[in-house]
């Protein structure tokens, strides 16, 4: 069963210009995010709206449910979703890749409008989840292959593993790496003991033991020998049972369910566990029997009387293994979500090495996802009591083809919560139904699309930033909230807290954006590069205080050299191989970004030659010459006749020491008119050396002889 958190019946560059759109009054539905999150003041102050960044929801259906109050069309000719006639200016539709084949309840839809609030100018995508865990990750490759840059999901899949990364995580893994940032709505299904029971005011919604604790069945199961139950008291009694309640008005049609879970990673499991539950001593829900692939169940009370309170108890069977194998960890999750959920559990609290209360599970508490919590927008610093908590715990690393996955050492927590967002918010045609008309979204399904559409805020005013510096910013600038639980720890509940928009902005900006135009050559002298770049776009929150050049090439890191200014020269390269060098500007929050040079090969710089001379110095009658170094002889004069546009021949003279390289540089400065040769362009050189103190002018070149003047001509 795929479910979604719905809405409860009791969810490097400087940034893109925003479009000159959206009139006072165009939308018939406000935006009651923006208030709770800043998000308004954020469009304002930093001038985005989400241009140029395309968001994709996943969700059950986008237009399947013949119920709904209104179409797609309607929705746009209200100002809240976009497309052709949007009375805000905001025409390009939402592209939807694959729609429910059956009928929905248009739960994708409703986020979009809340994507589009806030984030206006956003391109949207819409693909419906899929049927199992297996479609959902392709649909999150498909909405990535589409040019989406977030991508956020309210499904839940009650069999996705707990105790190693499944499918869809895999998935969410692959695009991320592509710098697709990811959220998902965190789930409804947090339990807390009613102020009436034994469990008041703690959450219940899950329990779970470190290690299996064998103990006889009940002789109720009438099960034949070869199996044995779990021991829920932590003491030194045993309890093959679990004794909880559950209220009274349910639906005939609400079933009780839940999840079991235990610590063997998918394709290895070599232990079989069911659920039972018992009413009276009598059966009345169970999971089916295992795969013997995954490790977790399904499991409900199909035959619970509906409407009526119960006293009801868990039994978990194990079938003996024929090997002596370690005794696992084990789950119990129990479902709300608008279903039937426990009031009271007997075993309460955790001790020893047993957990209450955790309940975030799956791709919605999954490694880099950012995963979201629920607030009323009303009262924004109360978690939601539905809201699911972590933290959650990884034994395994990540499903991978059919081969078991190796075991992690030591395990790896997982934080979730990674935020909290706000829910109740009005759309035109989903949600609760008041008296006035409007209605109201409610659930951790309704608080993801407010921050997705946040991020997307970020990622227009930041191109460059990747998921791990957006959810950097985010987390660091949310607003601290209180956990309403004893004993519960806020980071577990709110996770960094509630969600602000103008805050995060201000943070992405606290350092520079990365360099323009880095370029990188090589040389000039061998195993090294010249770098020139130029500043960001956007320095921050602080001047610029340097910059960070590093080149890597040849298999080898490179040592990062801190500069003032471009250009930068670097040394230590590998000789001949494919190098890149990459500048961050460093403001006193830190490095910014980083922008690259496109490859290059590191060469030796071309050899200086000095010509040499073997004419045997000349004798010439004292008096008539200057003295050189080896014997009499007078200076040179010459013409240089640049080829630069509009330049002219200017005279020069130059002492005969100045030596010509082969190339035509030479190994002093070249002094024209007083002053370095700068202009770009050609230059001819014709150079004399008189001999006996006679020359005669005008001769070719090679023409030599006693009293004649040797000449040579050089261009550089």
């Amino acid at each position: 069963m795929v479910g979604a958190w719905c809405c409860l019946l009791t969810t490097v560059g400087a940034p893109v210009a925003a479009a000159e759109v959206d009139a006072p009054g165009c939308r018939t539905v406000p935006v009651d995010a923006d208030a709770p999150l800043r998000s308004d003041q954020a469009r304002e102050v930093f001038g985005v709206d989400g241009t140029g960044v395309t968001v994709g929801v996943l969700s059950t259906s986008f237009a399947t449910d013949p119920t709904s109050p209104t179409t797609p069309d309607q929705d746009i000719a209200a100002g809240l979703l976009p497309g052709p006639g949007n009375p805000c200016g905001r025409t390009q539709p939402v592209t939807v890749l694959v729609d429910a084949t059956g009928a929905g309840n248009d739960e994708g839809r409703a986020m979009l409008e809340l994507v589009h609030g806030i984030a206006p100018g956003a391109d949207l995508l819409f693909a419906s989840a899929g049927d199992d865990q297996f479609q959902m990750a392709q649909r999150i490759f498909d909405l990535a292959a589409a040019g989406a840059d977030i991508i956020v999901d309210d499904i839940g899949h009650p069999q996705e593993p707990t105790y190693q990364p499944g499918p869809i995580e895999v998935a969410i893994q692959d695009v991320r790496a592509q710098g697709v940032v990811y959220l998902a709505a965190v789930g409804n299904n947090n339990v807390i003991g009613t102020d009436d029971g034994p469990s008041a005011g703690r959450p219940i919604g899950s329990w779970e033991t470190l290690e299996y604790r064998p103990t006889p069945c009940p002789d109720t199961l009438g099960l034949a020998p070869g199996y044995d139950c779990m021991d829920f008291d932590p003491g030194p009694d045993t309890d093959p049972t679990m004794e909880f309640g559950v209220g009274a008005g349910m639906s005939a049609q609400a079933r009780l369910t839940g999840a079991l879970n235990w610590g063997e990673p998918w394709y290895g499991v070599q232990q079989q566990f069911r659920l039972y539950v018992l009413q009276d001593d009598q059966v009345v829900g169970w999971s089916p029997e295992p795969d013997g692939v995954t490790a977790s169940v399904e499991w409900s009370a199909q035959e619970l009387v509906a409407g009526a309170a119960a006293e009801l108890s868990i039994v978990i069977v194990r079938q003996t293994p024929g090997a002596d194998l370690p005794p696992p960890r084990v789950k119990v999750d129990f479902r709300g979500d608008g279903r039937p959920y426990p009031t009271f559990l007997e075993y309460d609290q955790t001790t020893g090495t047993d957990i209450v209360g955790p309940n975030a599970t799956g791709h919605n508490a999954g490694v880099g996802v950012i995963s979201v919590a629920a607030a009323d927008y009303r009262t924004p610093t109360i978690p939601e009591k539905f809201s699911n908590h972590g933290p959650r715990t990884l034994l395994f690393g990540p499903v991978d083809g059919t081969l078991p996955a190796a075991p992690l050492s030591p395990v790896q927590p997982v934080a979730a919560p990674s935020v909290m967002a706000v829910d109740g918010l009005r759309t035109d045609f989903y949600g609760v139904l008041e008296p006035d008309g409007d209605r109201f979204f409610y659930g951790t399904s309704a608080a993801a699309p407010t921050v997705a559409a946040v991020v997307a805020l970020g990622r227009q005013l930041r191109t460059d930033a990747d998921p791990d510096e957006l959810t950097r910013a985010l987390l660091d600038s949310a607003t601290p909230v209180d956990s309403p639980w004893p004993g519960v720890p806020a980071e577990d509940v709110v996770g960094a807290g509630l969600v602000d928009a103008t805050g995060f902005l201000e943070g992405l900006l606290r350092v520079p954006t990365a360099p323009l135009d880095v370029r990188a050559v090589a040389g000039p002298e061998p195993g090294t590069a010249t770098v020139t770049f130029a500043p960001p776009a956007l320095p921050g929150t602080s001047p610029i205080l340097s910059y960070t050049v590093r080149c890597d090439g040849g298999g080898r890191a490179g040592t990062p050299l801190s500069v003032p200014d471009s250009p930068a020269k670097v040394t230590g390269l590998v000789q001949g191989a494919v190098t890149t060098c990459s500048v961050a500007a460093v403001n006193a929050q830190g490095p910014g970004a980083s922008a690259t040079s496109d490859p290059f090969e590191v060469t030796a710089a071309p050899p200086v030659v000095t010509p040499t001379t073997t004419t045997p110095a000349p004798t010439v009658p004292a008096g008539s010459a200057a003295a050189g170094p080896t014997g009499p002889e007078q200076a040179a004069t010459g013409t240089a006749t640049t080829a630069a546009a509009g330049g002219a021949g200017a005279a020069y003279r130059q002492p005969p020491s100045a030596t010509l390289a082969a190339t035509g540089t030479h190994a002093a400065p070249l002094t024209l008119a007083g002053g370095l040769l700068l202009t770009a362009g050609t230059i001819v050189l014709t150079a004399s050396r008189w001999r006996n103190g006679v020359g005669r002018p005008g001769l070719p070149p090679g023409t030599g002889g006693a009293g004649r003047r040797r000449s040579d001509q050089r261009w550089w």
